[in-house]
């Protein structure tokens, strides 16, 4: 079960990326529904992508983006390989690259592009493809 914290910074992307005009389609509340608005407790549970399993999924003009929440950069086990996997997702019918957003607290920030630097990803903050959201609690 994640976390309260990886959860409500979770939620707080959902409500974030909706006033930006994504519809959210797929969140897992991985058993905190308490965490999370009403219209977001009865979505289903992302697909698998290459044996990982994003904490959401909306769409916004027949286009997939694709959130995460992380609570730790250096502790989580996953990171590297989701990172890898999610930012380098194409819609298969648009060709289309899939836009990636991910939520962390404000001060783990500079972690976080150091460690998209040390991925070779840090090009797509640049071209808008990740999108890096902090969160305060």
């Amino acid at each position: 079960m994640s976390s309260k914290e990886h959860q409500m910074q979770l939620n707080a992307l959902a409500k974030r990326l909706e006033e930006d005009g994504i519809e959210i389609t797929h969140i897992d509340i991985d058993g905190r529904p308490e965490c999370f608005e009403g219209k977001y407790r009865n979505l289903p549970t992302p697909h698998e992508m290459s044996g990982h399993v994003p904490d959401m999924l909306g769409r916004k003009d027949n286009l997939v983006h694709i959130g995460e929440s992380k609570i730790d950069i250096y502790g989580d086990s996953n990171m590297d390989s989701q990172l890898k996997v999610f930012s380098n997702r194409v819609m298969r019918d648009t060709n289309k690259d899939l836009p990636l957003h991910i939520v962390i607290p404000e001060h783990l920030k500079p972690d976080l592009n150091k460690k998209l630097l040390e991925l070779r990803l840090s090009d797509k903050i640049n071209s808008g493809l990740i999108k890096i959201w902090t969160y305060n609690s």
